[in-house]
């Protein structure tokens, strides 16, 4: 090519070594000659050469895949194709492999993978391969990382777009958002009322980013910049910055009856750490079983009195639990709990019948009559603790004419 453009004039051989000559500079390896025809290019070099000559014609730069044709003719020589061994030499591949950009491994699976025909390892590549082969390796290095530097440059915009937004709904008319506007805020407000954050903690929180002269002040203006501190100190303090996957394990074991009790307890809690009698009453667990009959009021704090016990010198009750006395009272109170649910499994007449009627020798009045003394008065009916306990029953097990299941 070089030959066709200097025989027909379009270029002079003068003005390619200077061409040669400015890409090379120091780096030529015949630095006291600057005739081209001494001079060796690397790929690189080659390139900004081919690039200099076609902009010297008035010919427009060459696109990716022209250029790496050139650089791959530039390597093959005067071979048909490119060796694996001379790709490998190219300095671009061993300044990948050097910066520990892609490994020696991982080049020779990429290779194989665009340039084998899968039955034995790569010798050669085409120029289709090689292009091929080149655009991966440059994918690899760049395309991932910019589109992940891209990602998260859009979830930081979407997120300061989000916080200018509610920073406009919380400005007065003037677009200015004042300490008590913040305070007011129902996100700050719903933190409070859940426990997350308390009221001292947002007023220190704003001394420290605003100065103290500021949050005293509630009319004084927050600037969005403190805003957005404020938020973030915010988030931090009622764990809100938690990653979804540690809030949420599918994958977490099933926590015990002890672990599920410690749960409840530190819901229930005052800030000393003991929960009062009062909240423990009050408890929707506790009222249930009061409201429903399964233990009565006396029963349930002769219960309390058992597990808390007197304090102090002037022997009154102690108004608070901690953890094992809550606990304590939990598993009795669960076993009170199966056993009513236990004595309401109930049976009617139609029941009995059909339980000792089998044999054919009870006939109906009899059936009423053990349906009477074994019912109870206020239900019209038989608890299933009553039948199972009713001497017939037991006498029906005891010789193996049924069992207990």
């Amino acid at each position: 090519v070089l030959k066709d453009l200097i025989s027909s004039g379009e270029l002079s051989r003068s003005r390619l070594d200077d061409i040669v000559a400015n890409v090379c500079g120091t780096n030529s390896n015949k630095k006291k000659d600057k005739n081209s025809a001494d001079v060796e290019l690397d790929a690189e070099q080659f390139g900004q050469v081919v690039n200099l000559i076609n902009e010297e014609l008035g010919v427009e730069d060459l696109d990716d895949d022209e250029i790496l044709q050139e650089v791959f003719d530039g390597l093959r020589g005067t071979n048909e194709k490119l060796s694996v061994k001379k790709f490998k030499e190219w300095d671009e591949i061993k300044e990948m492999i050097s910066e520990g950009i892609i490994t020696e491994q991982a080049m020779a699976s990429l290779i194989n993978e665009v340039c084998s025909d899968g039955k034995k390892p790569a010798k050669d590549m085409d120029a289709t391969q090689f292009i091929t082969l080149v655009t991966k390796l440059n994918g690899d290095d760049n395309n991932e990382e910019d589109d992940a530097e891209g990602d998260e440059d859009e979830d930081e915009e979407n997120d300061e777009d989000s916080l200018r937004q509610v920073y406009s709904t919380l400005s007065d008319k003037k677009g200015k958002v004042t300490v008590q506007s913040f305070k007011d805020w129902d996100e700050v407000g719903e933190l409070i009322v859940a426990g997350q954050v308390e009221i001292a903690e947002v007023n220190a929180m704003i001394d420290d980013v605003c100065g103290e002269k500021t949050a005293k002040n509630g009319k004084a203006e927050i600037s969005f910049e403190q805003f957005s501190d404020l938020v973030e100190r915010l988030d931090e303090l009622s764990g809100d910055g938690v990653e979804e996957d540690e809030e949420d394990d599918d994958d977490s074991e099933e926590l015990t009856d002890e672990e599920i009790s410690q749960e409840i307890f530190d819901e229930l809690k005052g800030k000393n750490g003991k929960m009062s009698i009062k909240t423990f009453l009050a408890w929707d667990e506790v009222d249930e079983l009061l409201s429903e009959g399964a233990v009565s009021e006396d029963a349930l704090n002769s219960m309390i009195d058992k597990v808390v016990g007197i304090k102090g010198a002037a022997k009154k009750p102690s108004t608070e639990l901690n953890f094992e006395q809550f606990n304590s009272l939990t598993n009795k109170l669960q076993e009170i709990s199966d056993g009513f649910i236990g004595e309401r499994e109930v049976i009617d007449v139609e029941g009995v019948e059909s339980s000792v009627s089998d044999d054919g020798d009870v006939d109906d009045e009899d059936i009423s009559e053990m349906f009477d003394e074994l019912k109870d008065i206020k239900t019209e009916k038989v608890s299933m603790k009553a039948f199972m306990e009713w001497d017939e029953v037991k006498d029906m097990i005891s010789e193996g004419m049924t069992t207990t299941q």
